[in-house]
Order: structure tokens, then sequence, then C-alpha cells
């Protein structure tokens, strides 16, 4: 790290050293894994890498792999049926990424207001409302063009974002004035404020019963907003307020079970709301910090985001039970989903990606992701984007968490070393170690707002949201620069310490770190064995703490309060007590980055020097193993979601994703051994509530010292259950079973198997052979059958067909394996206007997805169920039916809509007329005025008169006339012309003609005169 950091400030053209991916520790990812443990507290080096992201290509390859990668963030996603988009918010760039869906590439990007942080949209009119948190606004794009088209203003605070199709109004949430603002998006004037809970997080409208459901992250309940017509005005009202659990976020609808599922995000639970009662029927317990929520109307399931661990939880709407869990990217938050690719879309705030989902099998088949030469990151969970210091270069590229692909690459100073989001003031800080600057951004349109000059080397950075100052570590002038955040000015520096060794040049600050608890700073000096301390209420230097050899890295563990420092010579980890030397873990060759395993206990160190990671138990401070990665490991993330740990190995510009198999506590190997079954029969052993399944010999489990009992069988009926009890007394246990048969032996039956494939993690299905029925979750049943022809019949979940469904099997003296593929079978509802004008946009609300057209036909893939639709139209048509019920059962489905105009629009449009000219419209006894060009009359169908009132000295061909009003929009225009006299007119008349008449007087008069001269001054001369 040493030498590429040197020779890039010498040269500009090498890999300068590298810097942790999290910024101070408070940005390490923790993600969610599963290590195994040995008996001796060993960490177990089972552990692989499962893919690569290259950088620089943008692609997800399995194994090892040395090349480049690419990454991005996201913080709200949503997909546009109408185009096929996904319009990612990237809260820390101002801008609205634009990804097709079809190939997951980056189209565009769109700058809005500062902050965007929730979306809704409107597909009849092709609008996309953006909420723009920090600049009060919400931002209008025309999704048929993606351009901004206008803003409306809003009030402090407003975080979340409703369309009400059905009465064109947008809902806004407020939580500085915890309320819900209703507001007219055709001319941005809000109709009505209503108070709801405290600090209100999201809204939801649900179509069917012109309702509004806001999550009150404040006050643990969700308010009930209806919407109701009495004679023509609509009026709203908080009918409810439904207590939930702790912390309630995102909200999702389910149409099909009429129920809404709420996020809460402090208890770990998804609560379940009937909407039919507004009533809470259930609490469902899933992973750590749900705060995003998805809904697949085709396959009724439910997907949760745990943001502590990395996963998304998949809930069986018709049933309501958990069916497993999908490995995501760091701290996923927002879902979508797309009918046409039937994906689910995923962003990551903390892996700076875009997981997608392929909801049928309910796999991870991509993501999108960043770059090369990977040293520190940063990311922005308001955008959805991961900044990525590019060393050797003077740019840094934001990454679509989305997709995982480079989105943006903004230019900076040169050597851009590390990268710091401020959550507080919500800009990016980039220093730029040779230029020796800080590049700020404005994280809502990633455009650089101000330069600060800083010293030589600049590298660490960090915040103290007290004094508002930021801390910039120096690595060549040995000195802090302090910056004022409010004013992007250096308001003054600190000069390092002295160092006791007269002959030592400097100490080298590279990296700081704030603890809020005592209010210190931290800063590790490379060339000295020790660290300073920052007093940040009188910015000096008062203290010194012994570390090891060129302390080069900080984190702090928000769970202990302890401090890590990475120590790159000395090959340990000092680990301290507020000011105090708690111990010192050796650790590989050169450590540098760190990581924190959530509240786990664990901590995870890079090694670049030997190319791996060490495993550190933080409770009791040993070593728990090793995992091999890439070329000079720097920074890491671990998605305490997904299982994976995600390592950027600076020089191959490679990011290796780990999948961790287990890590626990102080916990000893239960080992099982299996006796007696023919080999590769399936059997099982439940333990301490858990239970798993194997062919193989023995099954493992990993438990902490205590008395469990037992239970271990298998699915054939002829073996015996064994059942017993064991002590863990530190140190492993090995116990060994031996089935047994109640009748025939052993020797004379052979396995058949049945493997499933095709459904979803956890879902039951059965097998029934010779007369015995056997159900599992997990994807093999396995009988014991003497030779002999057996027939069978296959168990399919609701809503699936089997491929087979029933036959026989021949068991003649060996095993047998039948492959069981299910498949969920769509079909194709049509929805087929009658009646509209040509490109005329109507829509479906169907299942609880909308979709638009200007096309005569709309279609929805659906399996079996009976579905609820309403129809959406332009709003001088009435539909037929405009809502109603559609059952599907094993075939296609056609509805047909007819519509009749309801009124139709008259527009005069006069030109010729000078600006700011008053004429008038008489349409059927109804007048008009107007100083514009336009006058407008809505009637209902029929035949109508009308007249034209022109200014004085105005005409046209067609004052007067009739219209027929049989469509939807009829234009008149009006060509003005002046009006112009030629006849001569009397002494005294008014206007332009007494000035002709005038001048040919007087031009007359003038010839004449010039004549009579002329004759006289000619007599003369003769």
């Amino acid at each position: 790290m040493r030498a590429n950091f040197a020779l890039v400030l010498l040269i500009a053209l090498f890999v300068l050293s590298p810097v942790n991916m999290g910024n101070s520790g408070y940005h390490h990812t923790s993600w969610n894994q599963t290590h195994y443990k040995e008996t001796n507290g060993n960490y177990a080096n089972n552990s692989t890498i499962f893919y690569t992201l290259d950088l620089w290509n943008g692609t997800l390859i399995n194994g090892n792999f040395i090349n480049t990668t690419y990454q991005l963030d996201p913080v709200f996603a949503l997909y546009d049926q109408f185009n096929n988009y996904l319009y990612i918010a990237d809260s820390g760039s101002d801008t609205i990424s634009i990804i097709n869906s079809s190939n997951g590439r980056l189209v565009g990007d769109i700058s809005v207001g500062r902050y965007p942080i929730s979306m809704a949209l409107d597909t009849r009119n092709r609008f996309l409302y953006v909420v723009c948190e920090v600049s009060d606004e919400i931002a209008i794009i025309n999704t048929s063009t993606n351009q901004v088209v206008g803003n409306i203003s809003v009030g402090l605070f407003t975080n979340s974002i409703a369309y009400d199709p059905i009465n064109d109004l947008l809902f806004v949430t407020s939580s500085f004035g915890d309320n819900v603002t209703a507001i007219n998006p055709n001319n941005g004037q809000s109709l009505v404020s209503l108070s709801v809970g405290n600090d209100p997080q999201w809204i939801t409208f649900v179509p069917y019963h012109d309702s509004l459901y806001v999550s009150n992250y404040g006050s643990n309940t969700v308010s009930v907003i209806n919407i109701t017509s009495v004679s023509g005005y609509l009026q709203f009202n908080v009918s409810n307020n439904i207590p939930v659990l702790p912390g309630p976020t995102a909200i999702a609808y389910d149409s099909m079970n009429n129920s809404l599922y709420v996020a809460d995000s402090l208890s770990d639970y998804v609560s379940i709301i009937n909407v039919t009662s507004n009533s809470l029927v259930e609490n469902l317990q899933v992973g750590p910090s749900p705060d995003g929520i998805g809904y697949d109307p085709i396959n009724n399931f439910i997907y949760v985001s745990d943001g502590a661990s990395a996963t998304v939880n998949l809930i069986n709407a018709t049933n309501n039970q958990i069916e497993g869990n999908i490995s995501v990217g760091s701290h996923p938050t927002s879902l979508t989903f797309s009918y046409s690719t039937g994906n689910m879309y995923v962003a990551n705030e903390y892996s700076y990606n875009i997981s997608i989902i392929n909801a049928h099998e309910n796999s991870v088949v991509g993501s999108i992701s960043l770059g090369y030469y990977p040293t520190s990151m940063a990311y922005d969970p308001l955008n959805g984007e991961i900044y990525v210091a590019m060393m050797g270069a003077n740019f840094i590229l934001t990454v679509n968490a989305t997709n995982f692909t480079v989105y943006k690459k903004i230019y900076v100073g040169y050597g851009p070393n590390y990268v710091y989001y401020n959550n507080y003031t919500r800009e990016i800080y980039v220093s730029n170690g040779i230029s020796g600057n800080v590049t700020v951004l404005n994280a809502t349109n990633n455009q650089v707002v101000s330069s600060i000059k800083v010293g030589s080397g600049a590298f660490g950075i960090t915040y103290d949201p007290v004094n508002k100052y930021l801390y910039v570590a120096n690595l060549w002038s040995d000195n802090i620069s302090i910056i004022n955040s409010l004013t992007d000015q250096t308001v003054g520096s600190i000069n390092d310490y002295v160092a006791p060794n007269p002959l030592m040049i400097g100490m080298e600050p590279e990296n700081l770190i704030y603890d809020p608890e005592n209010g210190y700073i931290y800063v590790a000096n490379f060339r000295a064995n020790f660290l300073t301390l920052i007093n940040s209420t009188t910015n000096q230097y008062f203290s010194l703490i012994t570390v090891g050899i060129g302390p080069d890295n900080l984190l702090l563990d928000p769970y202990n309060g302890l401090v890590y420092v990475t120590n790159y010579e000395s090959n340990n980890v000092t680990v301290l007590n507020g000011t105090s030397l708690n111990s010192i873990i050796n650790v590989g060759n050169n450590p540098y980055g760190m990581a924190i395993y959530g509240k786990s206990n664990y901590l995870f160190v890079t090694n670049s020097g030997s190319n791996n990671i060490t495993v550190i138990n933080t409770t009791d401070e040993e070593i728990s193993g090793t995992i091999k990665v890439g070329i000079d490991p720097q920074g890491l993330v671990y998605d305490v979601k997904n299982g994976y740990l995600f390592v950027a190995n600076e020089m191959t510009g490679t990011i290796s994703i780990i999948k961790i198999n287990k890590i626990t506590g102080k916990n000893y190997a239960v080992v099982f051994n299996e006796r007696g079954l023919p080999y590769g029969s399936q059997w099982y052993v439940s333990i301490n509530g858990t239970t798993k399944f194997t062919q193989q010999q023995s099954i493992i489990f990993y438990e902490p010292n205590g008395t469990y009992s037992y239970e271990a069988g298998t699915y054939a009926p002829q073996v015996t259950m064994i059942t017993g009890s064991l002590i863990i007394s530190g140190k492993s246990t090995v116990i060994n079973i031996t089935f047994t048969y109640s009748s025939t032996s052993s020797t004379n039956k052979y396995p058949v198997r049945f493997e499933e494939y095709g459904l979803p993690y956890n879902t039951t299905w059965s097998v029934t052979l010779n007369g015995i029925t056997l159900s599992s979750q997990n994807s093999t049943i396995t009988f014991l059958e003497t030779n002999g022809t057996y027939s069978f019949q296959v168990g399919v979940p609701v809503g699936y067909k089997a491929s087979p469904s029933s036959g026989t099997v021949d068991v003649n003296g060996q095993s047998v394996t039948i492959n069981v593929y299910f498949t969920r079978p769509l079909y194709n509802v049509v929805f087929i206007e009658k009646n509209l004008p040509n490109n005329e946009t109507w829509g479906v609300i169907f299942n609880g997805t909308e979709k638009t057209s200007n096309s005569s036909s709309i279609s929805f893939l659906v399996p079996n169920g009976s579905y609820e639709f309403r129809i959406i139209g332009p709003s001088n048509y009435s539909a037929s039916p405009s809502s109603g019920n559609i059952t599907v059962s094993g075939s296609n489905f056609t509805q047909t809509i007819y519509f009749s105009l309801k009124y139709a629009t008259i527009i005069f449009i006069v030109s010729g007329l000078p600006s700011n000219s008053s004429w008038s419209v008489n349409f059927a006894g109804t007048v008009k005025s107007s100083t514009s060009n336009i006058i407008t009359f809505n009637v209902t169908p029929g035949t109508y008169n009308y007249s034209v009132m022109l200014p004085n000295g105005f005409t046209a061909n067609n004052l007067q006339g009739s219209v027929i009003a049989n469509s939807s929009k009829i234009i008149i225009n009006i060509n003005a012309q002046r009006i112009v006299t030629v006849t001569s007119k009397q002494t005294g008349s008014a206007g332009v003609e007494i000035i002709e008449v005038s001048a040919l007087v007087g031009m007359v008069l003038v010839i004449a005169v010039f004549i009579y001269i002329t004759r006289i001054i000619r007599k003369g001369k003769k």
C-alpha cells in the first residue's frame, strides 16, 4: 500500500494506496452470513468466493476472477411498465437514474431537486413525480421524453408520495408537520392537509377502496384516509389509526387477499392488515430491520428486505407463511416488480447495486455493479448510489446499485483516494491526494459545488456533527485541515504533533475517526507507532496513544464502543476502550480495511499483503480463521442480509463476493453419523429447533454448551425413528445413529428418490408411492422399496403443474431417481377498448397493478385466481364496465371495455391579434372572454351555435357558425385580419384615412409649385 501511494503521488500514473470502503467506521457495511465454527473456536475455512464483479465491464463472474468491476447505489426504485424502464432515485446526486430493465443497462440520468427520496408514477399521463426532500419540491418528469417538465413546491421534510389515478391527485407526507397533503398535480395547489401520526414515512393508495394508508414511524400506527365524493366535491378524512409494531415504514398492498403488509423496522416484524375491516390480522416475524416491501402479483408473494441481514424474506401471501429468504446486496431497501420481465428489483444501499430476483424461481439472476482500482467507497442511502474513488485518476465513479453498472463518471481532483458521505449535510466529500483539495458534490444531482484547498496528500475524512466541522488528514503535509461544512470553507488547521524523534520527517496522518461518546478525534499516523487525539471542542491535540507500527485505518464499533486500529507494518490490530489499550490481535500481512458483522461480535480485517481476510471474534478477541480473496484486498463490506462479504481487490480491480457459511459464538461441533441405511438414502436430524436433511453419512450442528434433545429419522416408514439427548461441555460430541427396520431386511429394499425442480424454497409437496404418502419442504423425497413396479402420484401445490404428475416406477436391484418439474401456468388477460379516438391513453388497474396504453388493448399475465379490475379512462369518457371481477381458470380471458363520451372540449384559438387583446366567444349562450389566444368550453355531446367577438378594426371569416360535439376535442381556429378602408374620407374623418389624404394633397401642391417655378425660370432664360 505504501509503495503504491507514493508512486502515484510522484508520477500520477499508478495506483494509489488503498483506502477503506467504509468511512470512519460508520460506513462499514455488516453482511449477514453463515460461518461454521470448529470446536477449538477456529473459523472453518470452507468459505468460498462465489462471484467476482468485474468493475471494468460490469459482469458477474462465477468463482474467483482477476479483472475489474463496477458498482452503484439506489435508495428508491420504481418500474414503469409502459417503457420498461426502472427509475432509481439517487439522493446523493440529485438525479434519477434510468435503467432499461430488458438488458440491465443504464439509459441515462435526470437531474432533479435536492435529495430525491421517493417517487410516484402516473402512467395515464406519463408523469413521474419525485419528492426532493431538501429542496422542498416535487419534480415532474415526462416519462415519454424523460425530461423534467415542472415542479411543485411542498413543505418541509416531505418524504413520501402516492398518486391517486381515480381522482388524479397527489398525496405527500411530511415528517415535519406530521401530516398528509392532497395536491392537484395540474396546478400544484394544495387541497387539504390532514393530521396523521408522528413522523409519517410511507403512503400507499389502495384503488379499490379509494383510501390511503400512512405508516407513522414515531407513533407505531397506520393511518387510514378515506376519499369520498359529496355533491360532486371530494372529501377527505382520517377514519382510523391502526396500531402496529414499532418502526413502521414501507407498505405493500396485496389485491388478491385484500391485505396490507407493513414493515416494522424496529421490531423485526411485518404487520398484516385486513383492508376491508381495517384491523390488524397478524404480526409475522421476518429478518432484522425490515424496511422495504415489494409485491409480486403474479405469484402472490410478498418480498421483505431486511436492512441488517442483507436478505429478502419471502412471504407466501396465500397463507402468510415465510418461505425462505434470498441473499442480496448490503442493506437492501426499496423493491419494485416488473410484469414484463417477471423480476423483482432490490435496491441495496450499502453495496451500491441492484439485485435482480427471478420471482418465479425466487433466486438472484443478476445484478449491476462498479469500477476498477477500487479503494475507498461511500454510499448515499438516499439516492442509492455508490461513490468509488479511482486512485491514480482524476475522477470517481458512481455505481447504480440496481443493475451493478457504472452510472456516471464525475471529474474531481487528481488522485482521489477517499470518499466520505456526510449524512448530516447530504454531501459527498472526495479527498484528492495529488491535487491537495477536497471536492464537494451535491448528492442530489452529483454536481460539483465547490473545491476546497487543503494540505498535500489529502486522505481520510471524518465529521463532527456537534460543531459541523469536517476534518481532513493530510498525509504529506502532516496536518489536519478543518472545514466548516456549512460554508465549505477552510477555517483552520491543526499542526501535527512534534514527534519525539527529531530525525522523523513527518508522521503522515492517514485516517481519522470521530467518537461521539467522548467527542475525540482519533488520528492514525502511519509513520509513527501512536495515535494522536484531538479535542473537537478546542481543536487541539491533547494526548497520544501507543499502538502498533504503521497505523493506517480506524473503525469504531457502534455496538461495543471500541475503536479498532489496523497497524500496517506490525501486522496486528490494536483494540482501544476510549483512550485505554484493551488488547492487540495478530492478523495477516499489511492489514488495512475493516468491517463489523452487525451485532454478531465479529470483525473482518483485510490483509493486503497476504491476500486474505482475518475473522476476529470481538467478544473474546480470538482469531476465528481466515478467508482467501483476490490480490491486494483493501476495503470490504459485509452484507448482513444475504450473507456475502464484498472485498475490493485494488490490484486486480475486482470485487470478491464471498459466501460465509456461518458465524456463531463459542460453539462446538455435534456430529451425527448414520449407519444402517442404504447408500444415498435421505435422513434427518432435529436439534435445538433446527432440522437438517442429507443423503450423506454425517450431519453436523454447531451449538454452545448446554443440554439438548434430538430426533433422527428418515422418510421411509419402515425405519424406526431415534430420539435421545446430549450434553455439550466445552468440546465436540459425536453421536452414532443406527437405523433399524421394523419388518423386512433393508437389503431387499432400494431407494426411490423423487427430485423436485421449480418450487420456491420451503414449499410443501408430496408423493404417494405404493399407497404411502410422504410430504417434504425440501427438494428430495425418498422411499425404500423392494423390486417391483409401483404407481406414483405427485401432490402438487396450489397454482402449480407437475411434470410428470403421475406414472409408474420400476425397481430392479438398484436405486431409482425421478425428476419432477413444477411450473406455474400463466394466462393472458386482455382488456380491449372500444370507441376511443386513436392514440388516446387509457388504463387498467388489475390485481393492484396499473398499466396504461394508447393502443386498443392492455394485457396481463396471471395464474389461476379471481382478480379485481378498475378502468382508467380519459376524464371526458365513461367506461362500461368501469370495474369488476375476473376469474381465470385454466384459459386466457378477454374483457371488452366500451367508452362513451361524457363531454367534449371545444377549443377556440385566435391568431392575428396584438398581444393582450381582449376577445370573446358566445357559445350556446355562455360568453367567455380572454386576453390570451385560447378560450375553452366543455359541453355534453350535441350541436351548438357560436359567435366570436373581435376587437374593433378586426374581422374573421368564421365569426359565426355551428359545431357538432361528437369527439373528445374540437379545435376551431379564428384567423383575425385587420380591417383596411381604401376610400377617401371627408375632412375631419378619423383614423389613418385622414393622414393618407393629407399626404396626397401635400404631394400634389409640392409638385405644382415645382412646375410653376421651373416655368418662370425657363421664361427668364428666353
